[in-house]
Order: C-alpha cells, then structure tokens, then sequence
C-alpha cells in the first residue's frame, strides 16, 4: 500500500496541483489578516484599540469562518483528485467542480472538529495541565473515530452523519491499521517540522520551497493516497 501510494503520485504528478493552491491560499489568507490587523493597530492608541475590541473579534470569526470553507473545499478537491488518480481516471477540472457540491457536508465536519479543539486551546491559554490532558485523548480519540469522515464525504458522497457513523465502523474493524497509519502520519509531519526547523539555519529561500511547493506538491498527495486507498481495502 505504501508503495502503491508513492506510485500514483509519480505517475500523476498534478495531482499536487490542488495541494499547492490550497496552501498558497491559506497563506495568503493568513496574511492578509496580519496585515490587516498591523495597519489598523497601527493607526489606533492604546484607549481606542479596547474600544475597537468587537471589530477586531468581528474580523477574526469572519476570518476563521473563511478559512473553514476553503479547507472545506480544497480538501474535497484533493481528496477526489487522489481518488480519481487511483483508479486512474485523474481529471482535475471534475475534481474542483465535485468539491464545491461537497464542501457543505465537508465544512459540518471540519466545523465539528474545530469546535472540538476549543478546550485544548483554553487549557494551552490557561495553562491548565487537567484540561489540556483530557482534552489532548479526547482529541486523539475523535481524530481517529473521524479518520476516514472527510473521505466518505467525497467518495461515497454521504452527509455528514453517515459518513462520522461510516468512519468509526471502519476505525473498529481497523483499529490496528488505522493506529499504524496514525504513528506513520506523525512520523512523516515531525521529520518533516524538524527539516523545516534545520533549513531555518541555512535559508529563508529553502524554507519557503518546502513550505510552499514540497510539503504540499510532495508529502501531502502521498499521505493523501495512503489514507485513501487503506480507505478502499
């Protein structure tokens, strides 16, 4: 399988296409925001900063909410590029046309796993051992109950309930492959997190192509095969 998942990517290189746009984007997005928020910052003293505090929070949820829907839809699209390439039948345009009829049950379950993370970020905030403890399992229990959610969405086409019930029953009858899969997943991304970290100390040059063109054309596609296609064994 983890053969075939690097085959496929070699044999149908644009399928990085779709990865490479979404991280330009959500890039772009990002900062956007940062600069938005460093003008207006800049131009307001300490006493109209508290008193512009709601549109400050206005900006963000709009923000956030932006960013979800085009995680929604980019993640449809790269999952129906990978599936589609597969079965050998890659067709790029059909795959962005697919995502936007997907990206609303798409986006309920990013949503759900959004909301999800909000107890995890207030005990990193408040700097709450017990919470970010309990909330750290519940994470990793509901990333491995949701694994195969976002894929069932695009290639079985279900709303988002059946395809949350679809993922645990495959997760169960799976346990060990999904938990292989997982420990796979996070080896690539902290080898990964620590070749970013190392290429920091040589060029911004060489982080910026591996932020912005390897990560997304090279490790993203791959690792989107291999969760696909141990979705279809």
């Amino acid at each position: 399988m983890l053969r075939d998942g690097f085959r496929i990517w070699l044999n149908n290189p644009s399928i990085a296409v779709p990865f490479v746009i979404h991280q330009f984007v959500r890039y772009g997005v990002l900062t956007t925001l940062i600069l938005y928020m460093i003008i207006k910052l800049g131009t307001l003293s300490i006493s109209q900063i508290f008193s512009h505090l709601k549109d400050f929070v206005d900006v963000l949820v709009i923000a956030t909410i932006a960013d979800l829907i085009l995680e929604s839809y980019f993640v449809s699209a790269e999952i129906k590029a990978c599936y589609d390439a597969i079965n050998g039948e890659l067709n790029l345009d059909r795959a962005f046309k697919i995502a936007v009829k997907r990206t609303p049950s798409m986006f309920a379950i990013v949503l759900m796993i959004s909301i999800s993370s909000i107890p995890a970020i207030m005990g990193l905030l408040k700097k709450d051992v017990t919470l970010i403890a309990v909330s750290s399992v519940y994470l990793t229990v509901l990333a491995i109950l949701f694994t195969f959610a976002p894929l069932a969405v695009v290639i079985d086409e279900t709303d988002p309930i059946k395809s949350i019930l679809e993922s645990i029953r495959i997760a169960k009858n799976r346990i060990k492959d999904v938990l292989t899969m997982w420990a796979l997943f996070g080896l690539v991304l902290i080898s990964y997190a620590l070749l970013l970290r190392l290429s920091m100390f040589f060029s911004l040059a060489l982080v910026f192509i591996l932020n912005l063109l390897i990560f997304p054309a090279v490790i993203m596609p791959i690792l989107f095969n291999w969760w696909i296609l141990l979705y279809m064994r």
